[in-house]
């Protein structure tokens, strides 16, 4: 079963991304597959518990001035939408756009 996935997309190289985390620990990022490490396992885990929250209200933030980065993100119980620089993100926002960046770059070997 996937935990979550993350469509990122911006305006600097490399932005856009398709992230796909699996509980086995499985994780595809562009079509390029990488397995997470025991810890990054628990941080997702920890991460799609932490969204049932905003993917459930269908939580949707507007970009504020001087947005890079777009979100997506999609769980069992729906989707939430957010920027880099939206107002009002809840935390786990924050610690998704953190874990995108570090298994796309260490588990998949993408620049960003």
């Amino acid at each position: 079963d996937d935990l979550f996935a993350v469509r990122r997309d911006g305006s600097i190289p490399g932005a856009r991304l398709s992230l796909v985390v699996s509980d086995s620990g499985a994780v595809r990022c562009n079509g390029r597959r990488g397995q997470l490490t025991d810890r990054e396992l628990l941080t997702a885990r920890q991460l799609q518990r932490d969204l049932i929250k905003p993917v459930t209200q269908g939580l949707n933030l507007a970009p504020g001035s001087q947005s890079v980065l777009s979100y997506s993100v999609t769980a069992s119980a729906g989707t939430a939408r957010f920027s880099d620089s939206s107002a009002g993100q809840p935390a786990a926002f924050y610690q998704l756009a953190a874990f995108t960046r570090e298994v796309a770059r260490l588990r998949c070997h993408l620049a960003r």
